[in-house]
């Protein structure tokens, strides 16, 4: 029987090395997509949300350590934006993250991200920046 992955190692035994978490209290962090810069810092982009804020584009970094080195909203929702499905934020959210190390340069990385624009369903629109291990420029 053939194995789910080159070289062998066959599904259900990989080996977690670590596990990050990002959180801040009061906030529901969803949707990640992660990168690493070329000495292993971590950068994320992510959607921030709870009941009173519609989703915001976000960024943070954690360095190879562990410890978390900066959590920065890159664009937030726009003042008076409601979800297209009441507070639940219930659209097609999530599908469109991306992160990715720049070849040019190697200390920086490129993300992608979405927030909350309009009201509705279709409200959403998406921000690229550039990352580096210092913050979002």
């Amino acid at each position: 029987m053939a194995s789910g992955f080159a070289g062998g190692l066959g599904w259900g035994k990989t080996k977690v090395l670590h596990t990050f978490r990002f959180s801040e209290s009061g906030y529901n962090y969803t949707y990640g997509a992660v990168a690493l810069d070329y000495k292993g810092f971590i950068i994320v982009t992510l959607s921030r949300s709870n009941s009173q804020h519609t989703p915001m584009a976000v960024e943070a970094g954690m360095s190879p350590s562990g410890s978390i080195k900066f959590v920065q909203i890159i664009r937030s929702n726009v003042a008076g934006t409601t979800c297209g499905s009441g507070s639940n934020c219930d659209e097609r959210w999530g599908d469109y993250l991306g992160a990715a190390r720049d070849d040019t340069n190697i200390a920086q990385i490129y993300v992608a991200s979405l927030y909350q624009q309009k009201p509705g369903a279709t409200g959403w629109a998406s921000v690229i920046k550039a990352a580096t291990s210092a913050g979002v420029e």
